[in-house]
């Protein structure tokens, strides 16, 4: 017998649950008022379980979560009508630090939230002791009661309690835990876990009881219907006048639930805007990156019976199907865009315009995103404002300058010869555009610049180029020195094209300060002038010879009338080039135009 005593021997850990559920709060939970999410689940389950019981049952079961604030007492009490608690199950599964309950056949529990057997003790991260009254839906079950203590004793024991079938659970709150018994905090708390729960779950004080799940969820109503979409904004508290609109996110087995966009949002009131639902329990407002980057412009209230929350239920784990839900998620958020397309462009105009740059910030990372929005985008061209998508339409080469400059001075070129040329000195639109042609085999990509365009234009006949001489020298006298081209185009109503390109940008420039230039000043001017105008280095005057004014020009004998026709296609020309003129021009137009006034009888 000594051998007996003195040899090894098997015993229980001993388990301070308080000391447990303290380590669950600081490195599992991020807040204690997790517990109240655990009793929901532990009764939201119970009620899918009666409900399963039920099915043979004619009279129909309502399922019913009541959470009762006891103020005063400091004492939280939840109420349920599932199904219930037998002593065994009791014995076997929640008196046992990670047992469960939930020991339904596979494809059954599937409707169940809770999978993780700690919710009740959760209670001890407020609590020192907890006291649950429960009486099976099995038949002749008694009431039995249970109490257990942060110290890691329990009592199980049959009441005399005379309750129906179902569950409460009574909890009373330690000082620091107290604001949990306050009507208003826990109205608030478990509004938020349980708004999309299809039970009636309310908190009640005193007599009264408040309903905080809502009667019909937003995905089951008729959003078509302003009536429905009013009172959908209304159960989701969102007042704003910038909620534009609410559109259904239909991800089949995957995901239920609604869109809502909204304008104007500050970069700090879009984080914590999406609301995560589990089986429709709340799980998370922040979920990472299954919600796109590019999609600020909406919030989105989202239930799955296929995402897996984290053992904290305040995540979500990252496999297969998260990535599934996320790829299907932004398919539909995209698919909702291109609808807007057709159904509300100006919605579209004034969401793409607000989040432009995001949009094309993305796109150039994620060539999926890309595919699927460029055609969106809008673009400016020589030809006024389009969306790629439209301009593809009619056209698939993409001629695109690499600044704004360039496109500026190439874009009365570009309209004259009916080519339009796309402005790519905007942020990314340069490489959006490249990188479109690049993804798109259909489309060909062409980097243009003035000198391409100018030589795109067909010069006139040699006999007629040696005509120019005597226009030059008029406007010579008049102090304008541009490289004349005599080139042939269409509309003939445009007698002239002023074309400044990268390198002779600067003479225009050194023409425009020699006008107020005094002194040393001006000397200096005029010399690196003179050096341009040596090296070539000059703006062109492209003179049509279809135009009437310059045929005119061309046939007419030295005169005031010719030289007047000359000097006034010269500003004309930069006017329309969007050249700021000199004083000197514009009296030099002022003049021209008197001049030919004068003359109008010149032949």
């Amino acid at each position: 017998m000594e051998e007996e005593r003195d040899g090894p021997k098997t015993e229980l850990f001993q388990v301070d649950l308080r000391g447990v559920m303290d380590v669950l709060a600081r490195h599992l939970y991020s807040t204690t008022d997790v517990f109240l999410r655990e009793l929901l689940q532990n009764a939201v389950d119970a009620i899918a379980a009666r409900s399963q019981l039920e099915d043979d049952d004619e009279s129909a079961f309502e399922g019913q979560v009541t959470f009762e604030a006891d103020e005063e007492a400091g004492v939280l009490t939840v109420i349920d009508n599932g199904i219930g608690l037998t002593e065994q199950e009791i014995r076997s599964a929640l008196s046992r630090v990670g047992g469960s309950t939930k020991r339904l056949a596979e494809d059954k529990r599937r409707s169940l939230i809770g999978q993780f057997g700690i919710g009740m003790l959760s209670c001890f991260m407020v609590a020192d002791e907890v006291h649950l009254v429960t009486r099976s839906a099995s038949p002749d079950a008694r009431p039995i009661s249970w109490t257990g203590r942060a110290d890691g004793t329990y009592t199980v024991a049959v009441s005399q309690a005379n309750i129906d079938v179902g569950t409460q659970v009574s909890i009373k709150l330690r000082s620091a835990s107290l604001r949990y018994a306050e009507a208003n905090t826990l109205s608030q708390l478990v509004e938020r876990f349980a708004r999309m729960l299809p039970v009636d779950v309310g908190v009640k004080q005193d007599d009264y009881r408040m309903r905080v799940s809502l009667k019909t969820r937003p995905w089951e109503r008729d959003l078509d219907d302003s009536k429905d979409a009013k009172s959908c904004e209304y159960d989701l508290e969102i007042y704003s006048e910038d909620a534009s609109e609410i559109f259904l996110l239909d991800g089949g087995e995957d995901f239920q639930g609604v869109g809502v966009v909204q304008l104007g949002l500050s970069e700090e009131s879009t984080k914590h805007r999406h609301s995560i639902y589990v089986k429709d329990m709340f799980v998370t407002d922040s979920p990472d990156d299954l919600v796109p980057e590019w999609a600020t412009f909406v919030r989105c209230f989202l239930t799955s019976s296929t995402l897996r929350p984290t053992a904290s239920r305040e995540a979500l784990y990252d496999d297969d199907t998260y990535r599934r839900v996320q790829d299907k998620l932004a398919s539909t958020l995209m698919a909702y865009m291109h609808g807007l397309a057709g159904r509300n462009p100006v919605l579209l105009k004034a969401l793409i315009a607000e989040h432009d740059l995001s949009f094309r910030r993305v796109a150039l990372s994620d060539d999926k995103f890309l595919d699927s929005i460029v055609s969106l985008l809008p673009f400016e061209t020589s030809e006024g404002e389009t969306t790629l998508g439209a301009y593809t339409k009619e056209s698939s080469t993409l001629r695109v300058t690499s600044s704004s400059e360039q496109f500026r001075l190439a874009a009365p070129i570009a309209r004259i010869g009916g080519q339009p040329v796309f402005n790519g000195g905007y942020t990314f639109h340069y490489e959006l555009l490249a990188r479109a042609a690049e993804r798109n085999n259909d489309l060909q990509w062409v980097p243009i610049s003035v000198d391409d365009l100018v030589r795109s234009l067909r010069l006139a006949p040699q006999a007629e180029a040696d005509r120019l001489e005597p226009l030059r020298e008029h406007l010579a006298e008049s102090g304008f020195s541009p490289l004349l081209k005599l080139v042939e185009f269409e509309p003939t109503d445009v007698a002239a094209l002023y074309v400044e390109g990268e390198d002779s940008a600067i003479s225009r420039a050194l023409e425009s300060a020699h006008g107020v230039a005094e002194g040393a000043w001006r000397d200096a001017i005029e010399t690196i002038r003179d050096s341009l105008d040596a090296a070539g280095i000059r703006p062109t005057l492209c003179l049509n010879s279809l135009s009437p004014p310059i045929r005119a020009a061309l046939d007419l004998p030295a005169g005031e009338k010719r030289a007047a026709i000359v000097r006034i296609a010269y500003v004309h020309a930069l006017i329309e080039a969007q050249q700021p003129l000199t004083s000197e021009e514009s009296q030099v137009f002022a003049r021209a135009l008197s001049a030919l006034a004068a003359n109008d009888g010149e032949s």
